[in-house]
């Protein structure tokens, strides 16, 4: 910003020192907006993970978006990683035994693993 200065004094010589500065900085944060790139993908594709995106003031870094600062990350859920785990066979102890083993999805739920 830039003003005009002067003397109220009849002459410039009756004014003494340098007088007030004539300019100074401004920040005009009017059209400053947040500006979010897409989210990012789940964390973890087979349960509850952390999505994330890129929150960013249009004015170059100055803190001058106004608005609340909209949030950079939140929690998500997945099922596109999901896999069968299944656990080692049972001993085989004898020739009739029928060995066994635990196969379960990590969500605990059978229709989140294909």
């Amino acid at each position: 910003q830039h003003r005009q200065v002067s003397c109220s004094e009849s002459g410039a010589g009756d004014c003494s020192g340098a007088g007030p500065p004539t300019w100074q900085h401004c920040h005009n944060n009017s059209g400053c907006d947040w500006v979010l790139s897409e989210w990012g993908e789940c964390d973890n594709l087979c349960g509850n993970g952390v999505r994330t995106r890129q929150v960013l003031c249009s004015a170059d870094g100055i803190p001058a978006c106004m608005d609340s600062r909209p949030p950079d990350s939140q929690h998500c859920s997945s099922v596109l990683g999901c896999e069968w785990q299944a656990s080692d066979w049972s001993s085989c102890d004898s020739s009739c035994a029928v060995q066994t083993r635990v196969v379960m999805c990590p969500t605990g739920n059978s229709v989140d693993c294909p």
